[in-house]
């Protein structure tokens, strides 16, 4: 299974500007979604390799806590690495009890750390599925 796809959920334009540039580089073929409720729509039509969460929409991570909610529920093994301004270990940690594989905060390190620890993510998802 080569996992190329993956689904970017992010509202804000410059993240979407450098995941764009940064993973169709690495080779990935990405789909992007402004919204969460859009998202689950696209996941039913195509199932992505790999979703990147944003947690906040609509000036709330409520929003993107929810989405991971519905979306494990509904296909229990989407990978989700969420990648989000919120640091709080309170809302990190509500995430990943949710059913997020990973997690990282949008700071200085983004834009050197996200390819690697996409393919980490993916890797690690293949390896998690075959057993």
């Amino acid at each position: 299974m080569d996992e190329r796809h993956i689904l970017v959920v992010e509202d804000d334009r410059n993240y979407l500007e450098m995941y764009k540039d940064l993973l169709e580089d690495a080779g990935y073929t990405l789909g992007f979604e402004q919204h969460p409720s859009k998202a689950l729509e696209v996941i039913e039509t195509r199932m992505p390799d790999l979703v990147l969460l944003d947690l906040t929409f609509d000036g709330t991570p409520q929003t993107g806590l929810s989405f991971i909610s519905e979306a494990i529920h509904r296909w229990p093994d989407l990978t989700i690495l969420v990648v989000s301004a919120q640091d709080q270990s309170g809302i990190i940690m509500k995430a990943l009890d949710l059913g997020a594989v990973d997690y990282m905060v949008k700071d200085h390190s983004l834009y050197e750390l996200l390819t690697f620890r996409v393919m980490e993510t993916l890797k690690k998802a293949r390896l998690e599925k075959q057993f």
